[in-house]
Parts: structure tokens; sequence; C-alpha cells
């Protein structure tokens, strides 16, 4: 196998001997059954030497070391020997002491202060969840709201366990590193908007192009969106002379003022947001009629969104004279509450004239 490359600072033996400047000597249950199974005469075998650096992950000493030493063997084919890891934890338990975690708590018990959360811990997990909710509920003990069942574990898809565990280390990374969450945002948001429980069929559908790939209608819409409606992109020094950002215009003279400036300054959005990853796909109206009457807002309710009922009453504050040939795609929420981030005018009126629908997401 080829060798890790870092000089070890001592030499480790399993078996009786007294401990010397870079020597120490090991000895209790689970290295007997490294000793009585071992094939290499001199040296421990790659998947014995595997799990015992496994096992050594359970606890906070030279973590940084042991975690980088199991990636190595992995990337090598290494492999848990079961048998091994028990009998080594049962092992660290009395030289290390017991891991202390009672999980039969109340949320607000259980997760302590010392995390400075910034997002509540749960609605985290909601905002990361691959399906309609987290998974870690669907193995929750009954009745328990932390503390989890086994058995339920073992029944869900060897999928499901890793979306679990996959949530987790999301959840866990989002709040202990507030530096890091730029890119696992980025993560969240493409994960969330691909595994939304009632778009998800769009997204699947459609291609993932770049800003400059999209056709002219969506770049327009995404321009207005990101630098009219809100201020994320044209914020940089170079765009003093883009005047628009936090505020729709609603006069159709204004409106006229925007469509105008989008038009000239469209190949420089092009120029400094061209590789910017969206996903585009045409849907029939009907569908997403369907996808919102799942939102949180209609759901469960005895009203359904009816866009042609909306339009005539005014509440999708529709100008008069705007969106008469809609052209402009609709634009895909992360949030699993929700289907639109953007666009109720134009689905409105997509649905009024029965045609068919351009959707943009983020990826």
């Amino acid at each position: 196998m080829p060798e890790l490359k870092r000089t070890p600072k001592d030499l480790d033996f399993i078996g009786p001997g007294e401990n010397s400047k870079g020597i120490e000597y090991f000895m209790h249950t689970g290295l007997q059954y490294v000793l009585d199974n071992n094939i290499d005469d001199t040296y421990v075998d790659l998947n014995f030497l595997y799990t015992i650096k496994c096992s050594h992950l359970h606890y906070d000493i030279n973590w940084d070391k042991h975690c980088i030493d199991v990636m190595f063997m992995q990337s090598h084919g290494a492999t848990i020997d079961n048998t091994l890891y028990s009998l080594l934890m049962k092992d660290w338990e009395v030289i290390h002491g017991p891991k202390k975690l009672n999980l039969n708590q109340d949320p607000k018990d259980f997760f302590t202060p010392h995390v400075d959360r910034k997002i509540d811990h749960d609605e985290l997990h909601s905002l990361i969840a691959f399906y309609d909710e987290p998974m870690f509920k669907k193995i929750l003990m009954d009745g328990k709201k932390v503390l989890t069942d086994k058995h339920k574990w073992d029944r869900i898809s060897d999928e499901d366990k890793m979306i679990c565990i996959l949530e987790e280390v999301y959840v866990t990374a989002f709040e202990r590193w507030p530096s890091y969450p730029d890119m696992l945002v980025e993560k969240i948001i493409m994960q969330t908007v691909q595994n939304h429980p009632r778009t998800s069929n769009f997204v699947q559908r459609g291609k993932v192009m770049t800003f400059r790939e999209l056709p002219q209608t969506a770049q327009d819409a995404l321009i207005h969106y990101m630098s009219v409606d809100g201020a994320a992109w044209a914020v940089s020094d170079g765009w003093e002379d883009w005047k628009w950002g936090e505020g729709q215009p609603f006069t159709l003279e204004v409106r006229a003022e925007v469509l105008s400036d989008i038009e000239k300054f469209r190949d420089r959005f092009i120029e400094e947001y061209g590789n910017t990853k969206f996903g585009y796909v045409i849907v029939p109206y009907e569908e997403l009629i369907e996808a919102v009457n799942g939102d949180d807002v209609f759901n469960g309710e005895s009203r359904k969104y009816e866009p042609w009922t909306c339009m005539q009453e005014g509440a999708c504050t529709k100008i008069k004279g705007e969106y008469d040939v809609p052209t402009w795609p609709v634009i895909l929420s992360e949030f699993h509450d929700e289907t639109l981030q953007d666009g109720w005018n134009r689905l409105a009126n997509y649905c009024k004239q029965k045609l068919p629908v351009p959707v943009v997401w983020y990826e």
C-alpha cells in the first residue's frame, strides 16, 4: 500500500512492554483480537488498522490526524471489521470513559447554548430536508423529539440512511462554521430546489445552463428580479450608473424605463454573471397550478389557487397593459412551503391564456 505522506512521531506496538521515548505498547481486549487474527507477521493488517482509527473518531483525541488517516485508508480500499470495532468501543469506554449523551430530552434542553445558532436547529433541518420533512423525524422513537429508534433506522432504505446522515452533516456544518455557509448555502439551495416535494419533477425534466446560455427572456427576468426588485446584482464597483434596486416600479412609465435599461445593460450582466448556473424548463400551466395548490397558503384550505379569479380581483397587483403576452419565466422557490419565489403575475396570465409556462431555478 502507498505510504501516508506523514512522518510518524512514534512507534506503536501491540503487546506487553515498557514505554520509552518514541515507543508505546498497547494491550487490551480489542488488540488481542488483532493479534489472534492478523495475517502479517510484523505490521497490523490494513482493515484492522483502519478499524482502530475509525474507533478513535468518537473521542476528541488527535481527531484531525485520525480523520486524515481514515480518509487515506478508505481511498485504498480499507473496510471496517465489525467484531473488532465493537470490542474497541467497549475498551475505549473503560480507558477514556463512556460517551455521555442523553437523547431522551426536549430539544430546548438537548441543544446546548454552547453553539451560537443563527437559525433554530429544527428550522434549519426543515430548510435542508431532502423530502417534505427532515429524515430524522422518520426514525424518532414514538412520542420523542430527539431520541431515535434503531428498529426504525434499520427499516429505512440505504439511500434514506445516507440522506439522514447528510442532512445532519449539513446542519452541523452550517451551525458551527459561520465562515463556511456561502458554499453550503449554494448547495442547500440547489438541493432543496431539486428535491422540492412538488416541483422536483420539473427540475428532472429541465436543463442546467449558464446565465449566458439562457433564453433572453429568462435573462431579463433574472436581471429584473436580482437588480430591480432586489439588489443582489449590480451593486459592486463599476455599477454606479445602474440606478435600480430594492423596489419594483409601479407605473408604466417607470416600467418602460426599467425595460430599456435592462436591454442597454444586458451585455454587462452577461459579462459579470454569465457563468452563474440556472435550471430551465417549460411545463404545462396545469402542472404549476397543481404544485401551487400544495403550498402552505393553500394546502388544507377550502380555497384553491385560481389564477383567473386572482387577476379579476386584482390580488396580483397587475398593471393595466402589462403582461398582455407573457414571455418571462417564473422563478421556483427553494422553500418547501411555497412553489414560486417570483412571477405570480406572469403565472396568472399564462394560466388565463392556457399557455405553457417557462420556469427557472437556481443551481
